[in-house]
């Protein structure tokens, strides 16, 4: 079971990003309508993540009580930076919101929305690579978990 939640989780994460990654392209050839569908499909996903991932926020943040990690400092400032760009983001789209809100947009709310989606994206960025020793430790630990049960065939 927790090999396949541990799999589910990191495709839930790549669909994530790549849905991330998308909305930004859309943002640019296509703005309107699509991009603020793909913004409220955005927030389902990252509700989706905050739930599935409720457990490992719990721990970072219990290791702070303990003595951190350098690393570890960095990756609950990293993750409670993302956290707040993404409600002042929420509240800027649905403040510039033109098709589902239908509000009227400001360029300072425009500025905000769009300056915070790119620092946010560079915050995941850098929350990536802080958690490339996990990364690297869920794969080996699956590489290692095929090979033996292939050995047991």
């Amino acid at each position: 079971m927790k090999k396949i939640k541990k799999e589910l989780l990191l495709a839930y994460h790549l669909i994530l990003l790549l849905h991330l990654a998308a909305l930004h392209i859309v943002a640019l050839l296509v703005p309107g309508l699509a991009h603020e569908i793909m913004g409220l499909v955005l927030i389902a996903l990252i509700i989706g993540h905050v739930i599935l991932c409720y457990k490992g926020y719990a721990s970072m943040f219990k290791a702070l009580s303990q003595k951190p990690t350098a690393r570890q400092i960095l990756k609950v400032i990293t993750l409670i930076s993302v956290a707040i760009l993404l409600i002042l983001q929420i509240i800027s789209a649905i403040l510039i919101s033109e098709h589902i809100f239908n509000n009227a947009m400001t360029p300072a709310t425009h500025l905000m929305h769009a300056w915070s989606a790119r620092i946010n994206a560079i915050l995941i960025i850098i929350f990536i690579a802080l958690s490339l020793k996990e990364l690297a430790e869920f794969f080996s630990n699956k590489t290692l978990n095929d090979e033996n049960d292939n050995n047991k065939e």
